[in-house]
């Protein structure tokens, strides 16, 4: 039970961050590979 909880919490954290370095049109480097949002997505 604690163990989903802290994925969701994670999982509500990391939306947040993404969606602030959308706006600010930054990039987030990714484990697999780096992440870039252009002005299209």
């Amino acid at each position: 039970m604690i163990k989903i909880f802290s994925l969701m919490a994670y999982a509500g954290v990391e939306h947040r961050i993404r969606q602030s370095l959308i706006e600010q049109n930054r990039t987030f480097t990714d484990m697999k590979k780096i992440t870039q949002r252009t002005s299209e997505n």
